[in-house]
């Protein structure tokens, strides 16, 4: 099992010395890099000794995926310039969550919206696989999205796209969220292929001591589910970040057991 923080490449050293295995960065930050920024980027990995092995945050708010106002041209071109860049920086994942770009416009054909967010993903998939990446759609609590909102939607949305590029993920906060039964988690018939993970309530901060009943609850799930990938931090770092992520990496060995 991989462990791995949501946050910038600024962060990466911090993160590194925490104790964790990669970063997870926002994967549209790529796309508004100069040649000059990138470079630097590539080079603190580098000098850093960790990866960034998974992108979030794929779609800036204002790219619909879905609606009158999709730019095909536009999102592919995004995608090349952001997965090529995502590869460059030890990329293995890249996930499709942008609730706001996929959000379906109200009076718009439900059929169609479904139609162009699979051309639109498949699209990713074929850049990704160029480049070395799997795309993982994201389930989102309503409050983010009107489209894809659990685990259950997320697997049967990737069963019927029928790409092997493109997995299923969960996100236990937005399972939380939803009230989605965490059962799901140990599903052996569709593997997840990422984890996100903050704690069970609506503050979507980091795990405390507290909270250990709960990740020893999803850690029993996904052993049954045989999940030994990766796991990444998302959500509020607060009070301060390096303090958080090292109190929280002991935390998340009850994974490993």
């Amino acid at each position: 099992m991989k462990f791995g923080v949501g946050c910038g490449i600024s962060r990466a050293a911090v993160v590194k010395n925490a104790g964790y295995d990669y970063i997870e960065p926002p994967l549209k930050v790529n796309c508004t890099m100069s040649e000059q920024e990138f470079g630097e980027a590539c080079a603190t990995l580098k000098e850093t000794g960790i990866a960034a092995e998974v992108f979030n945050g794929f779609f800036p708010g204002d790219m619909a995926l879905v609606g009158d106002e999709v730019d095909i041209k536009r999102i592919s071109e995004h995608a090349k310039l952001g997965l090529y860049r995502a590869a460059c920086l030890g990329g293995k994942i890249a996930v499709i969550g942008s609730g706001p770009a996929r959000n379906i416009p109200e009076g718009f054909d439900a059929a169609r919206a479904k139609e162009q967010f699979m051309y639109i993903v498949n699209t990713c998939a074929d850049i990704a696989a160029e480049n070395g990446i799997r795309i993982v759609v994201e389930p989102l609590n309503k409050s983010e999205t009107n489209y894809i909102n659990t685990v259950a939607d997320g697997i049967r949305f990737v069963h019927e796209l029928g790409n092997p590029n493109v997995g299923c993920m969960a996100d236990l906060y937005h399972m939380y969220r939803e009230k989605e039964d965490y059962s799901i988690l140990a599903r052996n018939d569709y593997p997840l292929i990422h984890v996100h993970l903050a704690r069970p309530n609506d503050d979507r901060r980091m795990p405390e001591e507290a909270d250990m009943p709960a990740l020893e609850g999803w850690a029993k799930l996904l052993k049954e589910n045989g999940y030994d990938a990766r796991i990444s931090l998302e959500g509020s770092f607060k009070p301060e970040f390096e303090e958080t992520i090292n109190q929280v990496r002991p935390r998340l060995n009850v994974f490993c057991k």
